[in-house]
């Protein structure tokens, strides 16, 4: 009896550890000693050079597109901040095309085929700062923005270990737990979209750029899963170099149409402003009433741009009031502080007198 029960610890222990035992296997060197893997070619060295060139040009666009210093707004602010971040996304982008020609950041699987796990470092480091954006842009609270930008980092680092797995098992077990992440990114989007909206709008309806941005997110990126579940780290359906294509291709049309509609905005948002600042001051030396807003909504969020100025006046009115309550509740205890401090002074002095 004790001998079975060993023997079926034994058989446990065996079924557990061959996976590992598996997993340490050197897949590198079993393909070069059979000369099996293939080396870059010369399309794929063609794409990434344009692709990294295209990147680093779009990228000096965006950096040079400085703010307007006469067009004050909070908002035109942050849609300011969002280009120049993705002026150094696209930089970074380009460079890292470059160094992804090397060798260095390959991984072999075990039917000898060479993945560059590079791109998804890439990913990791590029996607999250623009779902932060979206966050910025929606002005959503601090847990919405820290949801948004830790699924997609989680997510993508769910990606690098999927591409940096040989075994297709242990690969495939990887990518379903990163799908998951995606499905909780596209949740949270929806919610940035309705807390920004007043939930009058949601990922599925709506006419606000903010929705159009969100949107955008997630159309560009579930081509990624579905590219890499058809090529030959999934189920092998295209072959690689049409995977190297369709990702290269995706992750330049992703990256440029978020930031190109965010400039699109801006630029939008900009005119506007500038054309109501113009008929504002028109009136005024005219002596004339104000004249209403050209744009009567939101283009962000689709609400009321009066009802907007007033509840940012009456934020701004409690806090010069809150402000004001905690000067004066303050003054007293300064002022029976001083009282204090002159009557120790008086006694002091006093005390001196009689001690001369």
């Amino acid at each position: 009896m004790v001998r079975a029960h060993l023997l079926f610890a034994a058989l446990m222990g065996a079924a557990i550890l061959a996976p590992l035992a598996e997993a340490t296997r050197d897949y590198l060197a079993e393909c070069i000693a059979e000369d099996a893997i293939t080396p870059m070619s010369t399309i794929t060295f063609g794409i990434r050079v344009a692709q990294a060139s295209l990147f680093v040009l779009v990228g000096l666009f965006y950096w040079t597109r400085f703010p307007d210093p006469h067009v004050k707004d909070e908002r035109l602010a942050v849609f300011s901040l969002c280009t120049s971040i993705n002026g150094y996304i696209m930089l970074f982008s380009g460079c890292h095309n470059l160094i992804m020609l090397s060798d260095a950041d390959d991984v072999i699987f075990e039917d000898c085929t060479r993945n560059d796990v590079g791109r998804f470092v890439q990913f990791v480091i590029t996607c999250p700062l623009l779902t932060w954006q979206v966050s910025m842009l929606a002005r959503s609270k601090m847990q919405r923005q820290v949801e948004l930008v830790l699924c997609t980092f989680l997510m993508l680092v769910l990606g690098c270990w999927t591409n940096a797995i040989p075994e297709f098992n242990y690969r495939m077990m990887a990518f379903s737990l990163g799908a998951l992440f995606f499905v909780l990114l596209v949740i949270n989007l929806d919610w940035a979209v309705r807390e920004t909206s007043d939930f009058k709008e949601s990922l599925l309806k709506g006419r606000s750029h903010m929705r159009y941005i969100c949107v955008c997110v997630v159309l560009t990126w579930i081509t990624f899963p579905i590219a890499w579940i058809i090529g030959p780290a999934g189920l092998a359906v295209i072959p690689g170099q049409a995977e190297k294509i369709t990702l290269a291709a995706m992750d330049l049309v992703s990256k440029l149409t978020f930031s190109g509609y965010v400039y699109y905005v801006r630029n939008k948002w900009t005119n506007t402003l500038k054309e109501e600042t113009a008929m504002k001051a028109e009136a005024e030396a005219a002596g004339l009433d104000p004249p209403p807003l050209t744009t009567a909504k939101s283009p962000v969020t689709g609400l009321d741009r009066r009802t907007l100025k007033h509840q940012d006046a009456e934020a701004e009115k409690s806090k010069r009031l809150l402000l004001v309550l905690t000067n004066k509740k303050s003054e007293p205890a300064v002022e029976q502080t001083g009282e204090k401090e002159a009557e120790k002074e008086a006694a002091k002095e006093a005390g001196e007198v009689m001690d001369g």
